[in-house]
Formats: C-alpha cells, structure tokens, sequence
C-alpha cells in the first residue's frame, strides 16, 4: 500500500517498490571461454607450423586452446579450386575453423588485417587497421584469460612474412595491455544493466597472462634468443595415431595451399611424415608472476647514445624501440641484422646517422660487398643537424647467383669511423618482395 504525503508542496511516497534495485549476484567470468594456450597468428594454415606441439598440448595433456588469425589470407593463391581474393578468405576461413575443430579447438576469431605479401613488418602494419586489430586481441585476452600466449616471432629475420611479424608485434602489445586496466576502459566497466539489452561496456575484466612464446618460419642463422625445442613423439593413445600424424590430418584440411594442405594431403598419402616430425623452436618472450614483475602502464624510451651514433633504418629501427618498450631487449643483441632477396634483385638497405652534439655533422657511407657483386655503389653522405637524425637509403644491386653473403656499412664522419653496421644478404629465388 503506498501512503502520499504532502509536506509544503513536496511529494513523498512512503512504502511499495519505487523501481530501484540493487543487483548483487555478479557472475563469474563465462568459463566455456577460459583456454590454457592462446595461438595469435596471420593467416589461416599458420596454426600448421606448430600442429604437433598443439596436437600434444591438447590432446595429451588435457589443455585448452583458442586461436585468433589476424587475416583471412585472401591474397593467396587457390592450389586447387577457382575461388580468389574475398571469396577465397572466405574459404580458408572455413578450412581453419575446420582443422582446428580435429585438434578440438572450437574457439577461433578472425580480425581485420589485411593479407599482405611482403618481408616488411612496417607494410603489412601500415594496411592493417593497427587499433582495431589490437583492441580487439587485448578483448579477446580478457575474455579467453590465456594463461600461455603463443605466436609468431617479432623480429626481422630473413624470409619471415610481414604480416607474421605484424601478428606477433600485436600480440605483444596486447599481452602487456591487456593485464593493465588504463587500456580499454571500455571493455572492463561493469555493465550499466547486465540483465538488460544495449550496454556500451563490456564486463569484462584486465587479464595478465602468464607468458609469451614465440616461434619463426624464417631463417635462423645466427638467432642466439634462448628457448624451449619441442620434438614431436608418441601418442594420445597407445594403439591411436602419433602427433605427428594427427598434426598432418590437421593441415590436410588447408587444401586450398599448396604448401601446407596439398603437401600433407601427399605426406599422408604415402606414409612419409618426415616433415611433421621435425623439430619445433620455441623463443622464450617474458614470464609474468613469479618469475618477473608485470609490464608498466608507461615504458620510459631507451636514453639516445651521445654524439654521433649509426644504427640501421626502416622495420629495424622499428623493432629497436618495440623490444625496449616491451622488455624484450635481449632480442637486440639475440637477432641480427638479415634480408632475403629474389637474386638478381636490389637490396635496400635503410641506415639512419644520429647526432646528439651541438652543431651539425656531415657522415658519409662505406659500403663494403662481395667481390662477385661488382662495384660497390658511389658513397652516399648527409648532413646531420644538431640534436637530429638523417635517414638514407642505400640501393643495391644484387647477381642472380643464391647463397648467403654478408655486406657491411660502415659510416664515417671528418675521417674517422662512427660505427659498422652488418648485414647478411639472403638471395634466392621466389623471395617475398622486401
């Protein structure tokens, strides 16, 4: 019964229900999402390069898995079916979420990235959406509270996709953003009516997973990173198929590519799994917990060394200040400097000169390259202002002759050398562009 009492003007209403609730059953997080082991990769059949690994994980020792292909590897070819471009994304989508489904992973996203042939981290992050991408991977974190993040290595070696390297530089980001709740505030507010339609936050809640792992389908000449190897060996079952044969059932599935789908689909065939039971390298990112602190909300830059300094430009310089942002600083010294070239091709090959002294510096290029790739180009030089950096790139131009060679750049400045800098030249052929 409601009673109205008016006291100088002013309604009360005293007693009855006056619409106002207090929601105190906050439910836990959806635990049919919760996963073990995050796979965060480019393109649909990329999962393939650690079928064994995954095969084992899951099906042997009972942990979870989710996936999220950051492309639908549109701007590959069709191996064995007439459909291209959107529709062919169409198709691998469909091939992916089915292979996973053999290793019995049913929980897979496909982002917005675009499908981008090259060597060049820098292009294939460029045509991607970079913030769509990335907010969408740290919400996805936060919903599936990975504990193990695993995906490709972010780093310029030679023969590794762009937009493998894109996949694992995003991956990286959001492993750090999504622990730390000043990202994205958006998707870890509690929702104004949980029970009610049209909520703009998400409910969900920051999730610091507890390591990143990485691997490389490039060539790893020279890479001193430390990390675990996995060898493929046994079974889920004592009288079922081995992991290696399960991980090539699963890249059966990718028909529509020839290197991994039409490959297996032969490896199969003739009872050679060879292939799939090689060895798998892991690289080591960070661990988070007991073994090293969370990353910070703000990373402080790396201090500028002083006077004058050279370093390599373009994705390189890049990936300088990412591993010091992200703490992964031993990648610096653990990588070194590498491309891969269709032979017979130019190599670009992009330095940036730095001065940190008062007044301006000119710097010269020595450029130093095998005997049987003729005449070096003529010397390039820039005037560096004070307090500045001068990029230049140098052009050059390889023989059709394969193999690995080594150049060298060194820069100089009123006579006397500032710095080396090395890099081996891959040459081959049917090299992805640089």
């Amino acid at each position: 019964m409601l009673r109205i009492v008016i006291v100088c003007g002013l309604f009360f209403v005293l007693g009855g229900d006056w619409g106002l609730t207090q929601d105190n059953d906050h439910p836990p997080p959806d635990d049919r999402f919760k996963t073990d082991i995050l796979v965060v990769v480019a393109h649909p059949d990329d999962e393939t390069m650690i079928g064994a690994w995954l095969a084992t994980q899951i099906l042997g020792h009972e942990r979870r898995a989710a996936a999220i292909f950051a492309t639908r590897g549109e701007e590959g070819g069709n191996a064995a079916w007439p459909e291209q471009h959107r529709a062919l994304g169409a198709v691998r989508e469909i091939e992916a979420r089915t292979a996973l489904a053999q290793l019995h992973v049913s929980n897979v996203w496909f982002l917005q990235g675009v499908d981008t042939p090259s060597q060049n981290v820098l292009r294939s992050l460029g045509r991607w959406p970079h913030g769509a991408v990335l907010e969408e991977m740290v919400r996805l974190i936060r919903l599936t509270r990975p504990e193990t993040v695993v995906t490709w290595l972010p780093a310029p070696v030679p023969e590794q996709h762009g937009d493998h390297q894109a996949a694992g530089v995003l991956a990286t980001e959001a492993f750090d953003m999504a622990g730390d709740p000043a990202w994205f505030g958006e998707q870890i507010i509690a929702a104004s009516d949980p029970r009610n339609i049209s909520n703009y936050t998400d409910g969900l809640e920051p999730w610091q997973s507890k390591e990143i792992l990485y691997f490389s389908d490039g060539d790893l000449t020279g890479v001193t990173l430390e990390g675990p190897t996995f060898r493929p060996s046994g079974s889920p079952k004592s009288s079922g198929p081995s992991y290696a044969r399960l991980a090539a059932e699963e890249q059966s599935i990718h028909r529509s590519q020839s290197e991994t789908g039409q490959a297996a689909v032969a490896a199969l065939s003739s009872g050679n799994l060879k292939a799939f039971e090689e060895p798998t390298r892991f690289f080591w990112g960070k661990s988070i917990g007991s073994h090293a602190t969370p990353p910070p909300g703000v990373t402080l830059p790396a201090p500028k060394p002083g006077g004058l300094h050279v370093d390599f430009g373009g994705p390189w310089q890049f990936y300088s200040r990412f591993w010091a942002a992200h703490g992964l600083s031993h990648f610096k010294a653990g990588v070194p400097a590498g491309i891969a070239v269709h032979a017979g091709n130019d190599v670009l090959v992009p330095v940036l000169a730095g001065n940190e002294t008062s007044s301006p510096e000119d710097v010269e290029f020595v450029i130093r390259q095998p005997a049987e790739w003729g005449p070096p180009p003529r010397n390039a030089s820039c005037r560096v202002a004070a307090h500045s950096s001068c990029p230049v790139n140098l052009k050059l131009r390889t023989p059709a002759t394969t193999g690995v060679f080594e150049i060298d750049v060194e820069a100089t400045s009123r006579g006397r050398s500032i710095g080396k800098l090395p890099m081996q030249v891959h040459l081959d052929a049917g090299i992805l562009p640089q």
